[in-house]
């Protein structure tokens, strides 16, 4: 438990803390407790544009024209599901080009590009959303 004089230090320690104050700053620190699911405060990760996550998911809207709460539930988890299949085919790509990369660079070793773990944990990732996808 924490003593009355350590209580008062935090309490002071605090006051000087400002935070971010440029929008460059303020726009890094908002991803400081990314989470998913439920929790995730925003489905944009650094790197990706906003405005092609609004593109789709106004094209889904307007296509599927939800009515009431349970289809818009729908809409928006087939909007997740797409956004993140896109995001995880794309890390894949990245993956496979770094590890034929560094092969190349490493004749001699033996790099185990499409049966790494990281490359079925993408593929298991791929696979849920596309399930959670043609679920909803």
């Amino acid at each position: 438990m924490s003593s009355a004089a350590q209580i008062n230090a935090n309490r002071q320690n605090a006051l000087k803390s400002t935070g971010p104050r440029t929008d460059a700053g303020k726009n890094i620190s908002r991803f400081n407790a990314l989470k998913t699911g439920a929790e995730a405060k925003s489905l944009v990760i650094p790197g990706e544009d906003p405005a092609k996550l609004e593109a789709l998911a106004r094209a889904y809207q307007e296509e599927l024209q939800p009515a009431g709460m349970v289809e818009t539930f729908f809409v928006d988890n087939i909007i997740r599901a797409d956004w993140e299949r896109r995001r995880l085919t794309r890390i894949e790509a990245e993956y496979f080009q770094f590890q034929l990369t560094e092969r190349r660079r490493h004749a001699a070793t033996e790099f185990p590009v499409f049966g790494s773990q990281m490359a079925q944990l993408l593929e298991r990732r791929i696979a849920a959303t596309e399930r959670s996808y043609f679920r909803n």
